[in-house]
């Protein structure tokens, strides 16, 4: 247990009855933490403590989640301590991927089709508030040159995991597709999560709720369709999600083009992929991933980024 925990829980006047890390390759530091409070009632949180210079996160979970569709887990405390920061949340359901990977076919779609719902309701319903946001500089538009940057550390880790030739592939696409990566992410923006993957969004109840609003920002939404597939390794399960995620935009009264519409999610996977392959082996090499399993995910993953280019030059 950290130092800015025990103050926090001392803050709350809370009792901790256990600690335990959550491991798994995050880029924070996560606990698993039970406590009771001053009327011995029992508590179960989540404590989260930033990796240095990434605790912008704060914020952005304090001005979104008055607003979103379904609530986002409750926050309990804020440390600020010299060598600490971090954020004790409420521990609201369980991780969307595990009940994603232990469904059969048909329940991987009902998990998906939910979680598109969501996306698509908090796209439509923060669109106007993004844009008052941004005019009053309590967000940003997405930054386009952390994508190019995190490529290129993506491709550095590649460069151990495959042949030469297809190395030198995708280092042509990445160098010809980032200069136009603006060109291509066209059409209505909003209020994104920007990092909704099937880790981020819990199970609570039948209800879903978000968490690790580091990356919210105004930008396409189709983006945030493009991370919570990254870890859908099933092709037509994407097909089904974009349209389960364009016809629930359209109920609730966006108009698209239907061409613009997936040329943008083409962009946002293709970045993303890109962006993504350096986590994943930095994953495997952490022991977080088999080697069975990091290959499936690189073979699969080459295979969007060349499909992607490909749609993108049509």
């Amino acid at each position: 247990m950290t130092t800015g925990l025990c103050k926090a829980l001392e803050r709350l006047g809370w009792t901790l009855t256990s600690c335990q890390e959550i491991v798994g390759g995050y880029a924070a530091q996560l606990y698993r933490v039970e406590a009771s409070d001053g009327q011995g009632e029992p508590i179960r949180a989540v404590y989260k403590r930033f990796a240095p210079g990434r605790d912008q996160e704060v914020a952005l979970y304090e001005r979104v989640v008055p607003w979103l569709p379904q609530g986002a887990p409750a926050l309990y405390a804020v440390v600020e301590e010299p060598e600490e920061r971090g954020m004790l949340i409420e521990a609201a359901g369980e991780v969307l991927k595990a009940h994603f990977q232990g469904a059969d076919r048909e329940g991987q779609r009902l998990v998906l089709a939910k979680a598109a719902s969501l996306l698509a309701e908090m796209h439509v319903s923060l669109e106007e508030r993004g844009a008052v946001w941004l005019r009053e500089g309590r967000t940003t538009e997405y930054p386009f040159h952390s994508s190019e940057a995190w490529a290129a550390e993506a491709l550095q880790e590649l460069a151990g995991h495959v042949e030469a030739k297809t190395l030198q592939e995708v280092r042509g696409i990445a160098e010809a597709f980032y200069p136009r990566l603006r060109e291509w992410i066209t059409g209505r923006w909003t209020f994104t999560h920007g990092d909704p993957h099937l880790e981020n969004i819990l199970l609570d109840r039948g209800q879903l709720r978000l968490i690790d609003w580091e990356y919210a920002s105004l930008g396409l939404p189709q983006r945030d369709v493009a991370i919570l597939l990254q870890d859908v390794l099933d092709d037509e399960l994407h097909a089904f999600v974009l349209e389960t995620y364009r016809q629930e935009l359209e109920r609730r009264g966006w108009s698209l083009d239907i061409a613009s519409f997936r040329r943008g999610f083409s962009a946002s996977l293709l970045d993303n992929t890109i962006m993504m392959l350096g986590w994943e082996i930095g994953k495997y090499k952490n022991g977080y991933l088999r080697k069975d399993e990091i290959d499936h995910i690189v073979e699969t993953k080459l295979r969007w980024i060349r499909a992607c280019w490909l749609s993108l030059q049509a």
